[in-house]
């Protein structure tokens, strides 16, 4: 039961994630990069591809780039 709630709550915040996990995976370090993409691996081999996908885009639709 309680994992199942944690499973809804970070359900809830999935998008929030997948937007701050983008923005950050255009940071010049290194090592944030590398825990960005293991971040970024662990959700999708953890969700189904509809609901990654959902979240990835809806996520990046909204991030704006440093550079712009």
């Amino acid at each position: 039961m309680r994992i199942n709630i944690l499973c809804w709550l970070f359900l809830q915040e999935l998008e929030v994630t997948a937007k701050i996990l983008l923005a950050k995976g255009g940071e010049t370090s290194g090592f944030i990069r590398d825990d960005v993409e293991k971040a970024l691996t662990a959700m999708v081999c953890s969700l189904t591809p509809t609901r990654v996908l959902s979240s990835l885009i809806s996520g990046g639709a909204r991030s704006v780039p440093m550079h712009v």
